[in-house]
């Protein structure tokens, strides 16, 4: 495995139940990861344009409640994904 060197890696892995049945769980500390990926798949319907106003990157933040450091993470993977947040 390979993380960025701005991105952290987690690799958790576990197995336990009942049965012959696996259950897949979300961890809630890192349910906001599900929301990067809307945000990615979003953004990839309009390939052409890789800048975004700091209007629009907040707004993304809001409406899906990202926290300071969850909204820092996010830029910082934009960037990686070759995306630009005008500055202020």
């Amino acid at each position: 495995m390979v993380a960025s060197p701005v991105s952290d890696l987690l690799n958790l892995w576990g197995l336990a139940g009942r049965g012959n049945e696996l259950v897949m769980r979300d961890i809630p500390e890192f349910l906001y990861l599900k929301s990067f990926e809307e945000v990615f798949r979003e953004l990839e319907g309009n390939r052409a344009n890789r800048i975004l106003s700091l209007e629009k990157f907040r707004n993304l933040c809001k409406t899906r409640r990202f926290t300071g450091e969850q909204a820092a993470l996010l830029s910082a993977m934009l960037r990686e994904k070759g995306y630009e947040i005008e500055s202020p």
